[in-house]
């Protein structure tokens, strides 16, 4: 569900080798893009967007799994330990990036799909003392999976 690239090591010093010998705006615009394309359209199932989507659809019947609880437990925990799935750290950097990209707009939005991960961590706590809540929370993620769907397309609108 976090999206981020798995070749990390390599690209990260492809980007600051492009970041440095050309254009910062242009260098800035190319790493979102590719941070969007990513998010959106990587088509393995249980990561980004699909991955969301998938859990959505499955949380309801969770209760099926014999440590349904403590996996959920694990899944609450990653998120407060990670500034929400690492959404928190991504709007460190959208503010960063003010000077090349007017980031104004997607920052509020993140600003909210963090608060909706902090809130899907509350509902998990909630979800592993009462059963019923594991719908609601498929529900919580379906929209922030359609939230994100939305926020990532105005990156790549950039």
């Amino acid at each position: 569900m976090i999206g981020f690239n798995r070749n990390l090591d390599t690209v990260l010093a492809a980007r600051l080798a492009h970041l440095q010998n050309r254009d910062a705006r242009e260098a800035v615009l190319d790493a979102l893009h590719e941070n969007a394309l990513l998010f959106n359209l990587d088509r393995a199932p249980t990561t980004a967007l699909m991955g969301m989507e998938m859990l959505a659809e499955q949380l309801a019947e969770w209760d099926s799994i014999p440590d349904w609880r403590a996996c959920l437990a694990a899944m609450r925990d990653d998120i407060v330990a990670t500034n929400s799935f690492y959404r928190g750290t991504f709007l460190l950097f959208l503010k960063e990036i003010r000077a090349y990209v007017d980031t104004t707009e997607l920052c509020a939005e993140l600003t909210e799909i963090v608060a909706d991960w902090d809130t899907l961590a509350a509902q998990f706590a909630l979800a592993i003392h009462d059963l019923q809540q594991l719908e609601n929370a498929g529900r919580q993620l379906r929209r922030l999976a359609f939230r994100e769907e939305h926020f990532w397309g105005k990156v790549l609108d950039l």
